[in-house]
């Protein structure tokens, strides 16, 4: 086989291959960034001092508005 030829077959290889191992490691990363993002809401809530039930409502309260706007 062609030697540019070979070698484009080889980097192809090993792309796919790279490939393979970002897409085996997206799923992790994703649970970690959702986690960091509970953790700071968590954070946001405790430093507010806001009750569970009150962050509900909150939020019930907002998407209600948000349907009223769109």
């Amino acid at each position: 086989m062609n030697v540019k030829v070979q070698r484009i077959v080889t980097e192809i290889e090993k792309t796919k291959e790279k490939i393979k191992e970002l897409q085996a490691l997206l799923p992790e990363l994703e649970k970690q960034k959702t986690d960091l993002e509970n953790l700071e809401i968590i954070t946001l809530m405790r430093t507010a001092k806001i009750a569970p039930a009150d962050f509900a409502n909150f939020i019930r309260l907002y998407q209600e508005s948000a349907k009223v706007e769109t």
